[in-house]
């Protein structure tokens, strides 16, 4: 994994879509984040995750 990454709620902004919708396509084991902070729980997506989730999104 290379780069920035961004919060659950960054992801969401840009993709114009509910933090439930992520957490629940994490859930289902579509799309689990690429780093999920032990101490604060904070769930923290990628560059490279994007395309996945367009795909995910638009199926």
């Amino acid at each position: 994994m290379n780069g920035h990454l961004f919060r659950i709620g960054e992801v969401a902004k840009v993709f114009h879509i509910p933090v439930k919708t992520l957490r629940f396509y994490s859930e289902m084991g579509l799309l689990p984040p690429a780093y999920v902070d032990e101490s604060s729980g904070y769930r923290y997506y990628s560059v490279e995750q994007f395309v996945r989730i367009d795909l995910v999104r638009n199926s």
